[in-house]
């Protein structure tokens, strides 16, 4: 199987950085159909995050990612101009997503707890990685989590 965000099959070259290729399902909601990601593709993504064995928003990303070109261009090590570019720069106006791995390729820079990347463009300006700035919709958003109930994670289907 391959990745429903790089486009990379389990048995790549890259599988020590990717890290595994799990099969995820929706716990709740109408969405059935498992998709399948590498766990480094899954988790670089915005809305993804994993507390012990849980692993929560995959497909979700998953869905965003379809419509999400990598900003790599010739460069793209997964799949050019193709969807399932999640990784996004932390500067809440820049468009520019890639893939995991060509956002490693560009020599990626990372916040605190590697929880913010930075594009090409925006790393070479003066922003300080110790105060990513946040949208308004992300603090929002952030203010919201904190009000939501318990979250239901995505169930990791390992029977690939």
């Amino acid at each position: 199987p391959k990745c429903d965000l790089c486009g990379l099959a389990g048995s790549s070259h890259d599988d020590e950085e990717l890290g595994e290729l799990r099969a995820f399902v929706k716990a709740s909601g109408d969405h059935k159909k498992p998709v399948t990601v590498h766990e480094a593709c899954a988790i670089s993504a915005s809305e993804v995050f994993a507390e012990d064995r849980d692993w929560y928003h995959v497909v979700d990303a998953v869905r965003r990612g379809r419509s999400m070109k990598c900003a790599a261009d010739k460069k793209c090590r997964c799949r050019p101009k193709k969807s399932g570019a999640t990784v996004g720069c932390a500067v809440a106006k820049c468009r520019r997503t890639y893939h995991y791995l060509c956002a490693r390729g560009t020599n990626w820079a990372f916040g605190p707890n590697n929880m913010f990347f930075w594009c090409e463009k925006h790393r070479q300006m003066d922003y300080d990685p110790d105060d990513p700035p946040l949208s308004e919709q992300e603090e929002e958003e952030e203010e919201l989590d904190d009000d939501d109930e318990e979250q239901t994670p995505d169930i990791v289907d390992d029977a690939k």
